[in-house]
């Protein structure tokens, strides 16, 4: 996770790893980065996530190299929250 500042609140941009981390709850996420995508499921900052980060995402739900069950949840709860994760 890369982190800045804009008009007055944290913005975030995301990498895969980190991602898929907090998506699957995976204890090696860090604390820090635990806490920004927290944050930003409470409204209180912004993650970015690039497209190229969630077709690799994808790719690797497809090729069975990552366990995301239900993968229709994540999009949705990425869908209804664009105004954060964007």
């Amino acid at each position: 996770m890369v982190g800045g500042q804009g008009s007055g609140s944290e913005l975030y941009v995301t990498d895969t790893q980190a991602l898929i981390w907090y998506l699957t709850d995976d204890k090696r996420l860090s604390r820090r980065a635990r806490e920004c995508f927290e944050k930003a499921e409470g409204r209180q900052t912004q993650i970015f996530i690039p497209v190229v980060i969630l077709f690799e995402c994808l790719w690797l739900i497809k090729k069975h190299r990552i366990k995301i069950s239900h993968i229709d949840e994540v999009l949705l709860r990425l869908e209804t929250n664009d105004d954060i994760f964007q």
